[in-house]
């Protein structure tokens, strides 16, 4: 439940290099964007160099999650309840230059664009997904298509969007049945709905061509399992992965690792290609405090939030080594990367 807790959570953190906010140098062509959750705040990463920019400019309340298209970073914003659209190539420093207003307690969870112009966004409190018309820095809400109960993480393969509905219920704090739903994009309404595990979380496109589907478990007794479906039968596939623990994010490398974030334990992984465990809950890759969010880039290297440590973790996807630590803004999660396309 990140954008809840991004939201609600009181630490003091470091704040990273302490940065006045849009104060930057130039920016790096390669560029690793981390969401900084307490303070609300943009750092920039240069993958080359391996050195950091932070609080680069302002967010909205409770960031959660971002893509970046082109020139662009869409942020969601989960209190705020927008999509914040951020020029990354304005001069003297990346500026905000338009939001996306998705209602008034929609708690929108994660953003997951299928072309240029077409993205859905998950509202997680009104149990819908929104489908966005984009047009660079500007966009709009054309439709909401109703899922199933608390909709997180999307994925996209096969021209459908998969959405992993956790039904969590905010009465019991309990957890009802698991479900994907399964939204056909030429016509943007649901097609399936698949049952899986406890409160899936994320989803991502493994080297199996597969959607793997991260199940977190109720944080008691039942723990972390990734369950494969299959995108030209819409049904699951092998059995479910067993990785234990409680992770909440999931990212795949391109040499087919797949990594999964646990807050306490550090991060679990398995062969995306095969299913097999490399890392369980019981031998995690340790790294910081309040492990969260994963950013794969194109060079193998894997950037990992150290939530309370406001530290990211560079990880070495060959052998999982680590590179470095850099000290990031207050509450680093999840982000993103991209290549600056001058205008």
């Amino acid at each position: 439940m990140g954008a809840i807790l991004a939201a609600m959570v009181l630490l003091s953190g470091c704040g990273g290099g302490g940065a006045t906010v849009g104060s930057v140098t130039p920016l790096p062509t390669k560029q690793v964007l981390i969401i900084n959750g307490l303070g609300k705040t943009l750092s920039v990463i240069d993958p080359t160099t391996n050195t950091i920019q932070n609080n680069v400019v302002p967010l909205g309340e409770a960031p959660n999650q971002l893509q970046t298209r082109g020139v662009y970073a869409y942020v969601v914003n989960s209190v705020s309840n927008n999509v914040q659209i951020i020029d990354m190539t304005a001069s003297p420093a990346p500026q905000t230059v338009g939001t996306i207003d998705l209602g008034a307690g929609s708690n929108p969870w994660a953003i997951q664009f299928v072309s240029d112009t077409k993205a859905y966004v998950s509202d997680m409190l009104t149990n819908k997904v929104s489908v966005l018309q984009v047009n660079g820095g500007s966009g709009s809400v054309v439709k909401a298509i109703d899922v199933g109960i608390a909709p997180e993480g999307m994925a996209t393969a096969n021209g459908k969007v998969y959405v992993c509905c956790t039904a969590f219920d905010s009465v019991t704090f309990g957890y009802g049945q698991g479900t994907v739903r399964v939204i056909d994009v030429a016509s943007d309404t649901v097609t399936k709905v698949i049952n899986v595990g406890t409160n899936p979380q994320a989803a991502a496109v493994g080297a199996d061509g597969n959607v793997h589907v991260l199940c977190t478990g109720n944080y008691f007794d039942e723990f972390g399992a990734v369950y494969r479906i299959d995108p030209t039968t819409n049904t699951v596939t092998g059995a479910p992965i067993a990785l234990g623990g409680s992770p909440g994010s999931l990212v795949v490398a391109p040499n087919g690792k797949a990594y999964a974030a646990d807050w306490t334990l550090g991060v679990l992984s398995y062969n995306s290609a095969t299913g097999a465990v490399l890392h369980a809950a019981a031998s995690p890759l340790k790294l910081g405090k309040g492990v969260n969010g994963g950013i794969a880039d194109s060079t193998g290297k894997l950037y990992v939030g150290n939530f309370d440590d406001d530290t990211v973790s560079i990880l070495d996807t060959a052998d999982d080594q680590v590179v470095t630590a850099l000290g990031a803004g207050d509450g680093p999660q999840g982000g993103g990367s991209r290549s600056r396309v001058p205008r």
